[in-house]
């Protein structure tokens, strides 16, 4: 069962993603993508709107019982989904 992202799940923590990728959500909002750049993070009741120098969006992020989460970004319309986790 998957369950909405909260400020306290991102803050703080850098991810890893199965594309190879690392997001960073820092604490004071600040963003930084190994993929899409350095920007700012929030957490709504809609999603985890990120805006960066390249994209600009609303992720619908879940966090699964294994403690693994998924991302979903509209990709030239049409959904597409990242799993990840906490870095070591």
């Amino acid at each position: 069962m998957a369950t909405p992202v909260t400020h306290a799940d991102l803050s703080g923590k850098k991810f890893c993603w199965n594309d190879g990728g690392a997001e960073n959500y820092y604490a004071d909002g600040t963003y930084i993508s190994t993929h899409d750049g350095k920007g700012t993070w929030s957490v709504t009741d809609k999603g985890v709107q990120i805006a960066t120098n390249h994209i600009s969006g609303l992720a619908d992020m879940q966090k699964l019982e294994d403690g693994t989460f998924t991302a979903t970004w509209l990709v030239d319309g049409k959904p597409k989904t990242w799993t990840g986790r906490y870095c070591e």
